[in-house]
């Protein structure tokens, strides 16, 4: 039997409210009006209203990669959905939960002309982990099925919670027939159908985290070796990172720390290293490399980590995604047991620490760079405790990468960089932003990024969203001076690879209400301070 629009999208909102969405980014339209009302009628979740949808996907985006949760995005049907794409990729890459509800016109008027009608079937190929034809309103018992079947897809959990793929995007496509809404419907009170809910165990979803330890076999695989090291990159969650610092220092094992793993920062331990890229050829190949997390940002410890496969092996709890290691175990770095190696001596870790040390102490004696490097060094010291530092992508966050030193200062470090596109940066950052309005928010960003996404500054403008963002304007993309061929005389090299945006970003800053800064000296820099709504640029 057939029901109405708007209980089918009552329902909807509730069943993933019960389950645990909190957020859900809505942009307007006629045909999602029903999910719209559904969704802004529900007092457990909080609704954004976001009129770009690709500044929309992106914000929900930093919303799910800050709180680890699901972040419903709703849009109307069309080109509306096509904007999301960017974003969608990003999540399925960097395994962040969304799910995607896109309002349709029912079967009928696909391939008719009817206007702002396109085919929605599986829009987004394989870049979400499922999709999902709702169909027109019917059976409220099989809509909450599909419905609790995608949260638990969208964070990778199998009927019993137990995490079985990556987390990620899902699509769910809601064909809606007119007429949209019956205004007599609007001011009934909504009333959930308990039966059908208790029959289904529509309840709070929460992970069970399998902690069996590893087969004896593999750990002693670990514990024979004498030299180890450990590369953690991004992916962790707070309880893995201490507990792979805490295995670390029990195994005398030194660790590189990408600076997107979060664990360069935070804690007191010396075994925690920042600047192997410039000593990856100055000490021996270990024994065993162990990695943890995503694929590190560095392309020269990428390059190492080829040279010697045979001796990588990854943990990852979920097994192989988007990684070509040769040996991959599907276990979390907690399911390797606190245990001492025998006669591991610190030879290794000493040398390892010493050339780190060595690096530090020269770092800022060095010419090259020397404006990027004082970017860099004041934003972290200008950084309180708890703060967070969305970095963007090219320039910054390998400067980031290259020279910020392992610190005991506890800060959040977030990048999209599951698929390192720079579009979209400034509504992630806003999307990280909105979840921490107590907290200092810092977006480093380069200027060809800033000029993609600065049309997000007006969602930070109608909300108020606490972040200062300071724009490194280089003229243009700067990092392709840096590939080789940017010498071979190409024609026209500066018009199409370094594509100077000629911005005004001072006029940005006045038309979006942010107090704005200039930095024209290296001098200058020790005078930035980080302050909510505040524009910073500096000229390179």
């Amino acid at each position: 039997m057939s029901i109405s629009n708007l209980l089918w999208s009552r329902n909807t909102a509730e069943i993933l409210s019960i389950c645990g969405v909190r957020h859900a980014c809505i942009s307007p339209g006629s045909r999602n009006t029903p999910l719209t009302i559904g969704f802004i009628e529900n007092a457990k979740i909080k609704c954004h209203s976001i009129i770009d949808e690709r500044t929309n996907g992106f914000f929900a985006l930093g919303i799910a990669k800050t709180s680890q949760t699901p972040v419903v995005i709703i849009t109307t049907s069309g080109t509306a959905t096509a904007n999301l794409y960017p974003a969608i990729i990003e999540a399925s890459l960097s395994r962040v939960p969304l799910i995607i509800l896109t309002a349709d016109r029912p079967q009928y008027l696909i391939g008719t002309g009817s206007n702002q009608t396109i085919n929605q079937q599986d829009l987004y190929g394989h870049h979400v982990r499922g999709f999902i034809d709702i169909g027109l309103p019917n059976s409220v018992e099989q809509l909450l099925s599909i419905l609790k079947k995608s949260y638990l897809i969208s964070l990778g959990l199998n009927y019993s919670k137990k995490q079985i793929n990556p987390p990620g995007p899902i699509h769910l496509n809601f064909p809606f027939a007119e007429p949209l809404i019956n205004k007599n419907e609007l001011s009934q009170t909504f009333e959930i159908e308990t039966d059908i809910y208790d029959k289904l165990k529509i309840q709070q979803i929460k992970i069970n985290d399998d902690y069996s330890l590893i087969p004896e076999e593999l750990l002693n695989t670990m514990i024979d070796k004498n030299n180890i090291l450990i590369i953690c990159g991004e992916g962790l969650t707070e309880n893995e990172r201490n507990y792979l610092v805490d295995l670390a220092e029990k195994w005398e094992a030194p660790i590189f720390a990408d600076s997107l793993s979060n664990i360069r920062f935070g804690y007191a331990s010396n075994i925690i290293l920042s600047h192997y890229n410039f000593y990856l050829n100055e000490f021996p190949i270990p024994d065993l490399i162990i990695r943890f997390g995503k694929k590190p940002i560095s392309k020269l410890l990428n390059e190492y980590l080829d040279e010697n496969i045979d001796k990588v092996i990854l943990y990852d709890k979920i097994g192989r995604f988007n990684d070509d290691a040769k040996h991959v175990y599907s276990y979390s770095v907690m399911q390797i047991p606190l245990v001492s190696k025998q006669n591991t001596g610190n030879n290794y870790l000493n040398l390892l620490i010493n050339l780190e040390i060595q690096f530090i102490t020269k770092k800022y004696q060095k010419s090259y760079e020397q404006k990027e490097l004082e970017i860099i060094k004041t934003c972290f010291e200008n950084l309180p405790e708890f703060s967070n530092w969305f970095i963007g992508n090219s320039m910054p966050i390998r400067n980031v990468d290259n020279f910020v030193s392992t610190n005991s200062k506890n800060i959040c470090v977030y990048g999209n960089r599951g698929a390192s596109g720079i579009d979209g940066i400034i509504s992630t950052a806003l999307g990280m932003a909105i979840l921490n309005p107590q907290k200092l928010n810092l977006l480093l960003i380069g200027d060809v990024s800033f000029s993609y996404d600065f049309g997000a500054l007006q969602l930070a403008k109608q909300r108020k969203i606490p972040i200062t963002i300071i724009v490194i304007n280089n003229s243009g993309g700067q990092i392709f001076n840096k590939l080789d061929y940017s010498n071979y005389g190409i024609k026209d090299f500066e018009k199409y690879w370094i594509t100077n945006p000629i911005l005004d970003i001072k006029k940005i800053a006045s038309l979006f209400g942010f107090d704005y800064l200039l930095i024209e000296k290296t001098k200058q820099i020790k005078n930035i301070s980080i302050e909510n709504q505040k524009l910073i640029e500096i000229k390179i």
